[in-house]
């Protein structure tokens, strides 16, 4: 198992705030593919022009980094200011 926190923008793009789904392993690059597959809501969202980063059990990755099963992920919007 998996658990998927959305943050932000994505929590309210998506109208999902968290969520646990079947997963027995893979990379963050494997997780997106995952999600984009769903619809074009999702794939659109999670397209790969649009910036976001990857927290596995609360620390940012910034590669594609393997996922163990039952980590928790949350997928960060990009956050602006000045």
């Amino acid at each position: 198992m998996l658990k998927i926190i959305y943050m932000a923008k994505l929590k309210e793009q998506l109208a999902i705030a968290e969520e646990t789904i079947e997963w027995t392993g893979g990379t963050c690059d494997d997780l997106i593919q995952l999600l984009r597959s769903r619809n074009e809501l999702w794939h659109t969202t999670l397209a790969p022009e649009n910036v976001y980063k990857l927290a596995i059990n609360k620390s940012i990755v910034h590669q594609n980094t393997y996922i163990p099963e039952n980590a928790e992920v949350a997928l960060l919007p990009p956050v602006t200011g000045g």
